[in-house]
């Protein structure tokens, strides 16, 4: 047992399968810093006798290296933009919770998790897509927490509906599917609509709606269409 002051402040740091614990008690007293490390030691060894079958040197493993495993599998199995998606994801997954042991990431980190995002101005929609990818990458500690979350109604982030909603790597995937200019055989003539998915046409189609917004907006006092000063024409 070890505890030692910063400040005005008590820590604990203590060595548990190998990989060292050190955290603020946040307390000003030794005797509750020792306790915390009492509670803190307990905890850990409770998340690691748990009594599923699952290998328990899972549990020991850092979030990054379980990342690790997802993406590699990700990798081999799954399309490019599912793999850029992904990774986009783990990026600030990794910032904050890479060096914790998935034993260590309880319903109470992933609330603190999602309050730091929401801090740094990650949309709702960004912020449950992080937290399901690591719920996933947790497995089976992973799926206790999240029965917690759930519980609590902590799970999901409210999302606006005005805001716009983040693609998920499927929709991203089949967009740019959609996106690309198929091949024509030489002499024949290229089917545009064929380039276009719902996504595209609905921005094109919403252009051109603004574009004639603004003249139907070029009406004179009686009521009459005419051309906006900009375009006059002799005749």
């Amino acid at each position: 047992m070890s505890v030692f002051k910063r400040g005005e402040v008590w820590w604990y740091k203590f060595y548990y399968a190998n990989k060292l614990i050190r955290e603020s008690a946040k307390t000003s007293s030794s005797t509750v810093a020792k306790q915390a490390e009492r509670n803190r030691r307990r905890e850990l060894e409770e998340g690691y006798n748990g009594i599923s079958n699952e290998d328990r040197s899972n549990r020991v493993k850092t979030f990054s290296e379980a990342a690790k495993e997802l993406l590699d599998d990700y990798t081999v199995r799954r399309t490019s933009a599912s793999v850029r998606y992904l990774k986009q994801r783990l990026t600030h997954l990794e910032k904050h919770i890479g060096d914790m042991m998935l034993i260590e990431i309880s319903n109470k980190v992933i609330a603190e998790y999602q309050a730091v995002r929401l801090k740094e101005k990650a949309s709702a929609c960004s912020i449950n897509s992080e937290v399901m990818f690591a719920l996933r990458v947790m497995g089976e500690i992973g799926d206790a927490v999240r029965a917690k979350l759930r519980r609590e109604k902590r799970l999901r982030l409210p999302v606006d509906n005005k805001t716009g909603k983040a693609l998920d790597s499927s929709q991203e995937e089949a967009l740019l599917a959609a996106a690309q200019v198929p091949e024509v055989p030489k002499g024949e003539k290229m089917d545009q609509k064929a380039t276009k998915s719902p996504m595209i046409f609905s921005r094109d189609h919403a252009g051109a709606q603004h574009h004639n917004a603004r003249f139907r907006s070029a009406k004179d006092p009686m009521g009459t269409d005419r051309l906006p000063e900009t375009h006059h024409y002799r005749g």
